[in-house]
């Protein structure tokens, strides 16, 4: 991180009214929602999944699910299409702020480093569901047939990823999460032991965008946040 720290790297002079009642929020909540709330919002993207935060906290997704639904009761995240929660860009500044400061850069970058792991071997079994012999094997865990059915009630599955009975829904979910995973990727390089450089060459693989999505351009991307990334 920069040499004036965290807080001064992200916050704007603005930003301290603005932040006043996310603050107030924040205390009513209890440890494992605040983490929640902190730690959902790290990652890049217009939104993400039940089963992509669940990596990113490394809980179930029952015990997910609770958490993000509390929130959303709070209105400190919104629920969007069945299964995907998403950030107003402010309280997502703030979570993330929150996120360096109370639990570090080393924090983040794990929970990143969690998140390229779930979907990396998301994508692998899509691809194996699409032709069989692509990418290796997720690791055995319990799957779901596409992103929009239940998850697999009591079990962690960030190492094993999601699975897909069939070639079409492997494929919606490949372009469902595209950005997503492509966010993941680019966000994630550069940090150490995480594979970040693997799930973009299998993102290339595994999907056809296209020309006018990049990532860059993304209007849920953050600004006034410093990179999670610590560079070498």
């Amino acid at each position: 991180m920069r040499d004036q720290g965290p807080e001064a790297a992200y916050r704007q002079p603005e930003c301290n009214s603005v932040e006043l009642p996310y603050q107030a929020a924040l205390r009513q909540l209890r440890p494992a929602q605040a983490r929640a709330f902190r730690l959902v919002a790290v990652p890049d993207g217009p939104d993400i999944s039940l089963a992509a935060a669940a990596a990113v906290l490394d809980l179930r997704w029952d015990e997910t699910e609770n958490l993000l639904e509390s929130l959303a009761d709070v209105h400190l995240i919104e629920p969007g299409s069945p299964g995907r929660y998403r950030y107003h860009n402010p309280v997502r500044v703030f979570a993330r702020g929150r996120a360096l400061l109370d639990d570090g850069a080393a924090e983040c970058q794990a929970a990143l480093g969690r998140l390229v792991r779930f979907y990396l071997a998301s994508v692998r079994n899509a691809l194996r569901a699409i032709a069989p012999g692509i990418g290796q094997a997720g690791g055995g865990e319990p799957g779901v047939a596409d992103a929009g059915t239940a998850l697999p009630e009591g079990e962690p599955f960030a190492a094993g990823g999601l699975t897909f009975g069939e070639a079409e829904q492997a494929r919606s979910w490949l372009l469902l999460e595209h950005d997503h995973l492509q966010a993941a990727a680019v966000q994630a390089a550069g940090i150490p032991g995480v594979p970040a450089d693997q799930l973009t060459r299998l993102i290339g693989r595994g999907s056809q965008p296209a020309p006018e999505r990049h990532v860059s351009s993304g209007p849920w991307l953050v600004s006034g946040v410093p990179p999670v990334a610590v560079p070498g």
